[in-house]
Formats: structure tokens, C-alpha cells, sequence
């Protein structure tokens, strides 16, 4: 037996744009002999494969032809070009709202959804009290999903979804929608899915979501396939890619300006900042970048309660005086929100400078007020020479510089993720 889940070869997706309506009659009744209408391709040869029981992201910026890829997966719609071949039982979370009828109330759009995954209306009955139980939308289960929120369909559509034990979940940014509890217990059913040996493949922009949750990623760029392997590889990729031509735009106008900081530097060090705008990882500007996440007692930690005095230490070591620096902490959670940060620029006012072959060690403090969780440390090194920003180039970023987790502390438990201010120590 095949261990292959999906096997997508060489799709690709054209559609033909009108500006005028009345072209596409024209185009149908001509035989070919005169064309009225623009050629789009959303995809062009797309080629990768899921084995059982992997969970792979897609990623990518808006435009870039995930959605459309998705659906032609989960047979939405047909690929004009390449074959996709899915070994086993779909069910897919699109376009939100998408399989719902919104004058039936949720419990018969339960029914509705079921059918149109593929599931016969005994197999959805069997399932029905842990679909409505998951959901956790109570007596909303009998009333149109008309009158539902944003929130409450994508709790039905994911409650439906992934309660009929699919052999392959496939997932278009639903969990960026509904509250932090919800999302929170989707994940947990999403690992206990993939545990159970089901396939999961879905679309996100939230990189520390994909980063957490799948064992490979796929990068598309403007319908092109760039990348296919390791989540991190992949999603370090999407970030210079990203970032890459805000810094290019930017590292022009910081030559184009005149600084507010004087900045003399040579022709080196000038290269060494472009090409580590490029990199993200510092490039050869530092010989070492090194961060620590500490308790209360300045020791590392893996488990803490929320209330409790935090340390995110970062210590950079430079190959070179450089000027005009600003450095940064981001606290994010484990679906890649931000919940509170800090950046040098920020709390001073002004930039930072580091000499050549010397430590300096930035302590961000921070209390953990904020609920139980898994937490992410991010630390961004921007360079900015205008004080509105408008020229700030990221020389370095690392998503996963710390992690810990948040637990209970029932006498000072908190129940909202709140901005909290930072204190910062330049040593």
C-alpha cells in the first residue's frame, strides 16, 4: 500500500478575464477566431506530494494561488493542466461559510456539510453529539446560520470537519478565525488527528503556526512553486522573500536621506548591511548574537505562572562600530499573535550604537501577565536612519529565539492578553 496522501503533478490554473460581460458571448459564439479576453495563471506546474500522516503548510503572500491550489485538492475546482491524485477521505474547511445553507439552522447544515464532504447522513448521525458538543454553540444550534458570526460559522465548519475523522483535513486560514479558546482547543484536536496518523495540509499566514504544527512546508510565489522542505528552511526563505524588498526600498531611501544619526562607515560595512538585509540572520556584521530567556532568579526556565517577573537577555557581540540600531522582543503565542513587545527605538527615542569586539547585552524585562499558554521570544535588529522609520531595514530576525510556557496560577489567573510595558537595560 502507497504511504502517498496527495500527489499533486504539474497543476496549473488559467482563467480567462473579461472586461466587458458581453465578450464572453462574443469569445463563444467566434470559434476561436478572435480572442477578446486577457490569459491569468493562477498556478503554473505545481508539483509536491503528502505522505500519510504529515501535516503540511502553505505559504505564501496574498495572490500567490494557495486558496486556488487547495480547492483544486479537495476537487473544488478543476486544474486546467497536471493531475492530482488523493488517496483517501477528504474533508475540507475553505472559504468560510462555504457548504452552509444560511437559511437552515446549524444542526441541518451539519446535515448539509456532512453530505457535500462525502459522509452518509448515518455517518454524520453517529458523529452529531460530538460535532454539536465541539462546536460549544448551544442553543445557536437551532436557530439560521444567517444570524451567526463570523466566529460561529467557522466553529461549525471546523466542528463538522474534524469530528468525522477525515484521512485527509485540509484547512484554508479557518483558525484565524473565532475566539483564542476556540482556536486553542482546535489546535489540540488538530495533534490528535495527526497522531492518529490522518493528513493535514492548510494554508496560514501565521508562521509560528506552521512553524508548531507541520512537518513541512510549501512555498508558492505568484502561482510559482519556490520551495518544498523543511518547515524552517521553508519559512526563513518566505521571510527574506518577504521582508527582502521592503528592505530594498528601504535601504534606497536610507541612502537617498540624509540620517539623523551621521553615519561613516566604509564600503564594507555598507555591503555587509545590504547583504544582511537579504539574509535576515545578521550576515557577517555580528560575530555572534546570543539570547537567553530567564526567570525571576535570572535562571532558564521551560514552565512558569502568569505574574512572574521575565527576562529576555540578548547579547551582541559586533564585528564593527555600527551606529543606528534598534533592537526588539515580541512575545508572540503559539498561532503566531502578537500579545506584547518592546524595541529599543521605542522605549529611548533614539538608536543604538555598538563598538567593534564588544558585548553588550540587552535585558528586556516583562511581566508574564498574561494567560496560560505556550509562548514564543522573537528579537528583530533593525537599522533605521529617520526618525519617522519610513527607512527601517530588518538586518536580523529569529522567530524562535525562546520559548516557555504559561501555567495556571489560579490565584492570579488572567483571562486577556494585554500590552504590558517593558523595562529595558543596556549593559
Amino acid at each position: 500500500m502507497s504511504d502517498i496522501a496527495i500527489q499533486v503533478d504539474g497543476i496549473g490554473k488559467t482563467y480567462h478575464i473579461y472586461t466587458n460581460p458581453m465578450d464572453r458571448l462574443k469569445d463563444a459564439l467566434n470559434f476561436g477566431f478572435k480572442t477578446r479576453h486577457e490569459i491569468f495563471e493562477a498556478l503554473r506546474d505545481i508539483s509536491f506530494s503528502l505522505n500519510k500522516g504529515e501535516t503540511v503548510g502553505i505559504i505564501g503572500t496574498n495572490g500567490s494561488g494557495k486558496s486556488t491550489l487547495l480547492k483544486i485538492i479537495a476537487d473544488v475546482t478543476k486544474a486546467s493542466v497536471g493531475e492530482v491524485k488523493v488517496h483517501g477521505k477528504i474533508s475540507a474547511i475553505l472559504e468560510l461559510g462555504t457548504g452552509f445553507n444560511p437559511e437552515l439552522n446549524g444542526l441541518e447544515n451539519i446535515y448539509l456539510n456532512g453530505l457535500i464532504l462525502g459522509y452518509s447522513k448515518e455517518e454524520i448521525s453517529e458523529k452529531l453529539e460530538d460535532i454539536i458538543s465541539f462546536s460549544e454553540l448551544g442553543e445557536f444550534i437551532n436557530r439560521p446560520v444567517k444570524t451567526y458570526s463570523s466566529g460561529m460559522y467557522a466553529r461549525l465548519a471546523f466542528s463538522v470537519a474534524i469530528n468525522v475523522d477525515p484521512d485527509i483535513l485540509i484547512i484554508d486560514e479557518a483558525l484565524s478565525v473565532g475566539d483564542a479558546a476556540f482556536q486553542k482547543k482546535c489546535f489540540t484536536r488538530l495533534k490528535s488527528l495527526t497522531n492518529s496518523g490522518a493528513t493535514v495540509l492548510f494554508v496560514s499566514h501565521s508562521l509560528d503556526s506552521v512553524i508548531q504544527l507541520c512537518d513541512r512546508a510549501v512555498l508558492l510565489d505568484k502561482g510559482s512553486l519556490i520551495m518544498v522542505g523543511e518547515t524552517k528552511e521553508v519559512t526563513k526563505e518566505y521571510n527574506q522573500r518577504l521582508f527582502g524588498s521592503v528592505n530594498k526600498q528601504n535601504m534606497q531611501s536610507a541612502l537617498a536621506t540624509q540620517a539623523f544619526n551621521d553615519i561613516k562607515e566604509d564600503d564594507i560595512l555598507s555591503s555587509l548591511i545590504v547583504a544582511a538585509s537579504k539574509s535576515l540572520d545578521g550576515g557577517d556584521i555580528f560575530k555572534d548574537i546570543h539570547v537567553k530567556v530567564l526567570n525571576k532568579d535570572k535562571k532558564a526556565f521551560d514552565v512558569c505562572t502568569s505574574g512572574e517577573l521575565l527576562y529576555a537577555e540578548i547579547c551582541l557581540l559586533s564585528c564593527y562600530d555600527i551606529s543606528n540600531l534598534s533592537i526588539a522582543v515580541e512575545i508572540v503565542d503559539k498561532r503566531g499573535m502578537l500579545v506584547t513587545g518592546e524595541s529599543t527605538f521605542n522605549k529611548f527615542d533614539k538608536v543604538i550604537s555598538l563598538e567593534k569586539d564588544k558585548n553588550t547585552v540587552f535585558s528586556f524585562s516583562f511581566m508574564s501577565e498574561f494567560i496560560e499558554d505556550d509562548y514564543f521570544v522573537q528579537v528583530r535588529i533593525n537599522r533605521i536612519t529617520q526618525k519617522d522609520r519610513n527607512d527601517n531595514v530588518l538586518l536580523y530576525i529569529n522567530e524562535q529565539a525562546g520559548k516557555f510556557t504559561l501555567s495556571k496560577n489560579m490565584i492570579n489567573r488572567q483571562w486577556f492578553k494585554v500590552k504590558k510595558n517593558f523595562n529595558i537595560e543596556v549593559t
